[in-house]
């Protein structure tokens, strides 16, 4: 039986990293690897690394560390191809603001969390 941290992770995920940000100030990102999560749609206050008030609306469990600015969308590679031309809906397609990782109590496995936010503007280029 896997440990409960990477327990309940049904459901697949595509994760574009943030390799950058070019010089208009918008990210760059990489290509999308396919992950198996548990993504939660949910809506709460949590305090990001620098100690501010964010609101996320979506609570992802993941067995990866996954940088801040990388963006996430809920489904297969197959389903965001399928989608209207280059991908899936951009409204869907959600940013990490906030990650959280804490061991078990005998420190023999890690929980990963992502915190993701839906964009304000438009999300990055992506393929």
């Amino acid at each position: 039986m896997p440990p409960p941290e990477e327990a309940h992770r049904h459901q697949d995920a595509l994760l574009w990293v943030k390799v950058g940000v070019d010089g208009y100030g918008q990210e760059i990102v990489s290509a999308p690897i396919e992950l198996k999560v548990r993504w939660e749609f949910t809506r709460r206050d949590i305090l990001d690394p620098d100690g501010n008030r964010v609101t996320v609306d979506a609570m992802v469990v993941t067995n990866r560390v996954i940088s801040i600015g990388s963006t996430m969308w809920l489904g297969t590679l197959e389903e965001w191809q399928l989608g209207s031309g280059s991908g899936g809906l951009d409204d869907e397609v959600m940013q990490v603001v906030v990650y959280m990782q804490s061991p078990d109590v005998k420190n023999r496995s890690t929980r990963r969390e992502v915190g993701l936010s839906k964009y304000r503007d438009t999300p990055p280029e992506i393929e």
